[in-house]
């Protein structure tokens, strides 16, 4: 059936009128580097087919504008980062960014995202100072979780950059914190400030100095954190994750470090081999201060295995990985402190090993003492207990997989330390949550 003439041409502009959009758009987006939602967003057009209703010139009109206060905003963004501004510039910005995102004014949520974009972005003077001090204001009236919570992304990630570390900002870290201090004490809860402190642990041990062991450490805990009030709620605090009370109160490297020995040593289990290695090459620094026994007995906190001292883990970490395919269907699982743990089996992660086999998985069993003697003592114990099962009761030696790929490791003691490449590695402490 053919077409009216007058349908078909109304059909064609209105394709014609679209491919014109599409070039103004890429145009758009090339020189101002926003996305289509942006355009939208600026000029308060809630769906894209309600913007693809409107006139053909009321659409150039509204791209016309997002060039213009996008430019000027990058301007501005230029301006701030070489720290060329003019007298009330801060404001302005701070206006534009909350209408672009909010068009609710500066609230909490909008000024966490601003540090974020102004840490990524290099920010380090007057207008990160800005923020901060407005961040320390909403502390005040607003839920302190929440808060708290908002805060903590800052601090917990010491690798990304968008965090607060290695920028000689300790004093708005100091007003962060003293407002998180005061805002646990008010509430009477920690909130998500243990996840703040944390990140500050891992950064510090990320940055030891080995040349120094009394060095200060590289992101100080503020004075703050010594308020005694605070300090009871983190040591009363029921959760594993809390922080003891004295690695807050530690100024040098040494006290931090030897506190966390003491203190907080499950921390250590799970950091990975680069903070590890830092650990370790500290602690051997201060074998002539504390003693080869003292720091080997420190060393048993690390790695739940007697056999290995400071030289042979050091050793381990340093040793090249090697690569293999995640999907291999092995489970490679250790004897002390896994497969058996006080002198008993774990019956409950035997039942579960049995069910990975009889899904195809194969069960070998390690263990970084005599195989021969280790399979003895196994069955033994299956014998005395009285307990069956259908995995094959042969010990392995750890020291003929160091080279080789373990795609699963189910084993108590952190694979890097003993030399071992794995794809996935599982702590039986923590498997059954």
């Amino acid at each position: 059936m053919l077409l009216p003439p007058q349908y078909t041409t109304q059909n064609n502009r209105k394709k014609n009128n679209g491919v014109v959009m599409m070039a103004e758009m890429k145009t758009t987006a090339k020189e101002t580097k926003l996305p289509v939602r942006a355009f939208l967003d600026s000029a308060k057009i809630a769906k894209w087919s309600d913007f693809r209703k409107m006139p053909l010139d009321e659409q150039k009109e509204i791209l016309a504008n997002t060039r213009k206060v996008r430019k000027a905003e990058m301007k501005t963004f230029e301006n701030l980062k070489s720290g060329k501004l003019p007298e009330g510039a801060l404001d302005s910005y701070e206006n534009y960014l909350a209408d672009a995102f909010s068009r609710e004014g500066l609230n909490m949520s909008l000024c966490s995202r601003l540090i974020m974009h102004a840490l990524k972005n290099g920010f380090n003077g007057a207008y990160l100072e800005y923020l901060v001090d407005k961040m320390v204001e909403f502390s005040t009236g607003s839920d302190y979780q929440d808060w708290s919570h908002s805060v903590c992304h800052r601090f917990e990630s010491p690798t990304l950059n968008n965090q607060f570390y290695g920028r000689g900002r300790d004093d708005l870290i100091e007003k962060l914190m003293s407002a998180s201090v005061k805002g646990a004490v008010a509430t009477g809860k920690l909130g998500c400030t243990d996840r703040t402190l944390r990140g500050m642990m891992l950064y510090n041990l990320m940055n030891i100095d080995l040349k120094s062991v009394d060095k200060p450490l590289a992101a100080p805990f503020p004075d703050s954190l010594q308020n005694p009030e605070f300090l009871r709620l983190v040591g009363q605090a029921l959760t594993c994750s809390v922080i003891p009370a004295n690695l807050l109160v530690s100024k040098t490297q040494r006290g931090f470090v030897l506190s966390m020995l003491e203190e907080y040593p499950q921390f250590l289990q799970k950091v990975d081999k680069n903070i590890l290695e830092n650990v370790l090459e500290f602690l051997g620094n201060l074998v002539p201060e504390l003693g080869e026994e003292k720091v080997n007995f420190y060393l048993q906190f690390l790695t739940h295995d007697s056999r290995i001292t400071p030289q042979s883990a050091l050793s381990n970490l340093k040793s090249p990985r090697v690569k293999g395919d995640l999907h291999e269907k092995v489970y490679y699982v250790d004897v002390d402190g896994t497969l058996i743990v006080d002198g008993r089996l774990n019956v409950e992660l035997i039942r579960r090993l049995e069910e990975e086999k009889k899904d195809g998985y194969e069960v070998k069993i390690i263990s970084g003492g005599n195989p021969v003697e280790q399979t003895e003592r196994l069955k033994t114990l299956f014998a005395e207990s009285g307990t069956n099962t259908i995995l094959k009761i042969q010990v392995s030696s750890k020291e003929e997989l160091k080279g080789k790929y373990l795609p699963i490791l189910m084993d108590d003691t952190l694979p890097s330390i003993q030399g071992l490449s794995v794809g996935q590695w599982f702590d039986p402490n923590t498997y059954f949550g």
